[in-house]
């Protein structure tokens, strides 16, 4: 009896040392394809050719049974191949980051591809359908040029240029952006595309979110501060009696497109505010993207790089946490304090800036140091006057309050980070602390 066991034991070990051998021959035959890919500026995801592979190799098995098993075992190899094709190509372009980088965001929903290119817009149609209705929405705050540059390579494309602004992202701008698709008789096979900073970014995509239940949207993030923090992820949202992104969904792009020459435009104060959110995600999750923020010389020079390195960041958190349930809620490191601050400024500081100043409330005095001395080296605010009474007025609207606490991101150590429930009274506490006020 033994002796029958071991034989098929045997048997079993020598499939999976063939096994072995044909995974790392597959590895090896993915890396080819992630160089072909990259030489070739080609998008690492391919959802037809995976269903396809699916559907042809599953013909092959004579036991019915097994073949559920065989489709979520050749899932998860192609999704194992396709991770270290996108780990090749990241590390292919580490030192050729100004001819481009490609990343693959996993999502249950929609999984999909982020572009980084200099250049990009010039031939936006190799990277997206534009044979179809395209509404490219924009606002007039951005180069006139960049979103022209996605129409005339359009089919059948119409734009949509609304007041540059935070108060343009309500309501009443969405109802003006459904009800251009609604003339234009847009199906759901159409599409909506977002070209310019993080207010065109969230209105576009929750109007593509909520017509028709859900049609493509496309983002191209202009600004620095859209490119690095909301060019991924999925939030969309408007603002509603005068509380932000109260009203919004998850809704995942069908692609991302970053072209870091539309920063050479960008006015320097919107650059220096972008410069906050890499620098967020390098305070909770890396010391040396915080340390090369730090001590560039010339920044300008290597925002491809930092862009890329954020981006990676922010990728790992939202796919392992997609609907912010708990790893995803630090990516709001500063926003507790900054969008109050935002609130109550009326438009004196960029929302950049707020996040800054907010980050300063909730980290040990060490980090404090750190973070306050380079945001003083990019010319960042670092205080301000608001009263603590003003701001907790809009603490008390955070999305993240739960009772008579909130949740928070405090940051102990560069690199290091914890999430902790506070009391409102703690919170007005360290306000009252940073700002020199009293009860």
């Amino acid at each position: 009896m033994m002796d029958e066991l071991d034989g098929i034991r045997q048997q079993l070990n020598d499939i999976d040392r063939e096994m072995a051998r044909l995974f790392e021959r597959r590895m090896q035959l993915g890396a080819r394809v992630a160089d072909y890919k990259y030489r070739h500026k080609l998008p690492i995801l391919d959802t037809c050719r995976q269903f396809e592979v699916l559907q042809r190799n599953s013909q092959f098995l004579a036991d019915e049974s097994i073949k559920d098993y065989y489709a979520d075992f050749q899932q998860k190899v192609m999704e194992l191949t396709r991770g270290y094709e996108a780990d090749f190509m990241l590390k292919t372009t580490e030192d050729h980051s100004s001819e481009g980088t490609f990343l693959t965001v996993r999502h249950s929903e929609q999984s999909y591809d982020v572009v980084i290119e200099r250049g990009a817009l010039a031939h936006i149609a190799d990277y997206i359908n534009l044979e179809r209705k395209v509404l490219v929405v924009s606002d007039d705050g951005v180069p006139t040029d960049y979103w022209k540059r996605v129409l005339e390579q359009s089919g059948q494309g119409f734009s949509l240029v609304f007041p540059a602004g935070e108060k343009s992202k309500d309501m009443q701008m969405l109802n003006v952006i459904i009800s251009q698709m609604v003339r234009r008789g847009f199906t759901r096979s159409d599409a909506v595309v977002a070209v310019g900073g993080g207010v065109v970014g969230d209105l576009a995509g929750f109007a593509a979110a909520t017509y028709m239940r859900g049609i493509d949207f496309y983002n191209i993030p202009t600004t620095l501060l859209a490119q690095v923090d909301a060019s991924i992820g999925g939030k969309t949202a408007v603002n509603f009696d005068g509380i932000k992104n109260v009203v919004g969904s998850f809704y995942q792009p069908a692609k991302v497109i970053i072209d870091t020459n539309t920063l050479r435009t960008l006015d320097r104060r919107l650059f220096r505010e972008g410069l906050v959110e890499a620098l967020k995600m390098a305070a909770t999750f890396s010391r040396p993207l915080f340390d090369k923020i730090r001590d560039s010389e010339h920044i300008e020079d290597e925002i491809d790089t930092i862009v890329a390195e954020a981006l990676r960041l922010k990728k790992r958190i939202v796919e392992e946490d997609p609907y912010e349930q708990k790893l995803r809620r630090v990516l709001n490191f500063g926003h507790t304090v900054g969008h109050a601050i935002e609130t109550a400024s009326e438009g004196e500081y960029c929302h950049g800036e707020c996040v800054g100043m907010g980050m300063l409330f909730f980290c040990s005095s060490t980090v404090r140091s750190e973070i306050q001395a380079v945001l003083e080296k990019y010319g960042l605010p670092t205080r301000t006057d608001i009263s603590a009474d003003a701001l907790m007025s809009f603490v008390g609207h955070d999305k993240k309050r739960s009772g008579d606490s909130v949740n928070v991101v405090y940051v102990n150590e560069i690199g290091k980070f914890e999430l902790k429930s506070m009391q409102m009274a703690s919170i007005k506490e360290l306000i009252c602390a940073r700002q020199n006020c009293s009860e």
